[in-house]
């Protein structure tokens, strides 16, 4: 490959693009070629970039932004790329202490950071109007509610899901480049977008589709459910929420500034998931088999009957 050339491999969401803003401001002058996974795909993806690799010899490998907690095998196959050029992973997400013990390459990993920050860190980007626009993608990513920016990063993530409905998001990051990182539509967006969920979330409640006893919220919805989140944790002041939407997707929150602690935490997740090691330890998700009515009712009994024996230890 005559052209230098840079691999990304990339989760698809706001943190991804952060990392990709970071990387084409650093090396403008350097291809990059793009893969994103959502999980989903992930195993194709990652034989993809092995493929593309090992056929185009590129100058380096950036894995940014992707959990391989459960998917220790395919990190391995990514490290053989480091054969034919240096291999580099960026991430923030939760593992076992001795997980990244048996690689041996560069792993810049940090748990109370986005991938966005960890790779302005690592890039040692300079550009003021960029690193701003970082910190708002960080107090998203890692939930900061104590953050003063807090609920404009909520509606940040859903201008960057609008905006990317049709497009890639490196397609995306060079318009922004092209802005000089200002995003001139987003304060617009900001006030339709604080009403409008406002609005969503007052008929989610007439409907009982939301309901809380104050300690333990559930809602059944598909959309919104970082604004609910918003509400339920820094207006009621609830320690945990469930959300099940129609696909049997369970997304599973505590409180950052609630009363659990750590170990609570931990004990209640390794009960719900069976694992630490997937998604961080205030947020994390599970997926109902055949999801029905009857399954996801089930998982709300079985996720308050668990809560319950926490709630007397920490009132």
């Amino acid at each position: 490959m005559s052209q230098k050339t840079i691999v990304n491999l990339n989760h698809n969401d706001l943190d991804a693009l952060g990392c990709v803003l970071h990387l084409n401001e650093k090396t403008p002058n350097i291809n990059k070629k793009y893969f994103y996974t959502n999980y989903r795909d992930l195993e194709e993806k990652v034989s993809d970039v092995y493929d593309f690799c090992f056929m185009n010899k590129p100058d380096l490998l950036l894995i940014t932004d992707i959990s391989f907690s459960s998917h220790k095998h395919l990190l391995k196959k990514l490290e053989e790329v480091k054969k034919i050029c240096p291999v580099v992973l960026i991430d923030h997400h939760a593992y076992e202490d001795s997980f990244f013990d048996e690689f041996d390459f560069p792993i810049y990993h940090d748990v109370t950071k986005s991938a966005t920050l960890i790779c302005e860190e690592y890039f040692k980007t300079s550009n003021k109007s960029l690193n701003t626009l970082s910190r708002l993608i960080n107090t998203f990513d890692i939930w900061d509610m104590k953050s003063p920016k807090f609920r404009v990063s909520l509606s940040l993530n859903n201008f960057f899901n609008k905006k990317t409905g049709n497009i890639t998001i490196d397609e995306y990051a060079n318009t922004i480049k092209n802005d000089g990182y200002r995003l001139p539509e987003l304060k617009e967006f900001i006030k339709q977008d604080i009403e409008t969920s406002k609005t969503k979330i007052e008929d989610f409640k007439k409907r009982k589709l939301i309901t809380s006893d104050g300690f333990f919220t559930v809602a059944f919805v598909d959309e919104y459910f970082n604004e609910i989140l918003y509400e339920q944790f820094l207006k009621y002041k609830v320690e945990f929420v469930l959300i099940a939407n129609s696909y049997g997707i369970t997304r599973f929150r505590f409180n950052a500034l609630g009363k659990f602690n750590t170990q609570q935490k931990e004990e209640i997740k390794q009960k719900l998931i069976g694992t630490l090691n997937i998604g961080h330890l205030n947020a994390f998700s599970d997926k109902i088999q055949n999801s029905n009515f009857d399954k996801i009712m089930k998982k709300v009994e079985e996720v308050y009957n668990i809560l319950s024996n926490y709630k007397n230890q920490i009132f």
